[in-house]
């Protein structure tokens, strides 16, 4: 039998143990969340210099070029006003400058194109009328003997020959009309490469003022208090 003094020893070390085994393992600590990502903040559009200088690269001789009926770039060039105006319309003092000399860029670049399309409709060659030679080739004789159809192949013949003589004179004069318009476009070629060029570089110059930093604010000079006379000594006594 066990003595008094061992049972209460044998209670007290059950009591000290019997809450960890409830426990079991212990529960892990909750790990710290992670901060929110900040906000990506938007990139600044680019400045309209950058995107004209690229458009005028890619454009201008091309525009200025021999004229054919190649296509023109106006659709990029739309995307473009249409840009500038849609910041323009914001409102933004420091940028309406700016943005104006972007458009008037644009609007000399329209310009090109419309005086280039009109240059390039007159190239083309005016519907010649059917002349009864030119019928002539395609007209049903009606035979009677040998000396009608040769007759009629000699017509032909005349006619198929005056066809391609009408040929021969309408490219001549095509191409001396080309000629003629190519050379006098050239001639106002440099003249618009002048003006693109001028508004290019008034819209740089609005550029740097719109994006310099403000001036620091000049420091106030103290103004000196004011000198007092000197104190005017008596007139002397009459002699």
């Amino acid at each position: 039998m066990l003595s008094r003094p061992l049972v209460i020893f044998v209670a007290l070390a059950l009591l000290h143990t019997t809450p960890v085994w409830a426990k079991g393992k212990p529960k892990p600590k909750p790990k710290a969340q992670a901060p929110a990502p900040a906000p990506a903040v938007p990139a600044a559009p680019p400045l309209p210099s950058e995107l004209l200088q690229t458009y005028s690269a890619n454009n201008l001789e091309h525009l200025l070029g021999p004229l054919n009926g190649g296509a023109l770039p106006r659709a990029e060039l739309m995307r473009l006003e249409t840009e500038f105006k849609a910041r323009l319309a914001l409102g933004i003092p420091e940028e309406k400058a700016m943005l104006q000399a972007a458009i008037n860029v644009c609007t000399a670049f329209g310009r090109i194109m419309d005086e280039r399309e009109k240059a390039v409709l007159g190239l083309q060659p005016a519907r010649r009328p059917m002349t009864s030679g030119a019928l002539g080739a395609n007209k049903q004789v009606t035979l009677k003997d040998w000396r009608d159809e040769l007759q009629a192949r000699r017509e032909q013949d005349e006619a198929r020959a005056r066809q391609q003589q009408a040929r021969a004179s309408d490219a001549f004069i095509l191409d001396g009309a080309a000629n003629k318009a190519n050379a006098s476009w050239q001639l106002r070629g440099q003249p618009w490469r002048n003006q693109i060029q001028q508004l290019l570089t008034a819209e740089r110059q609005a550029e740097l003022v719109a994006v310099a930093p403000p001036a620091p604010p000049v420091p106030a000079v103290p103004v000196a208090p004011p000198v007092a006379a000197p104190p005017v000594a008596p007139a002397a006594a009459a002699q």
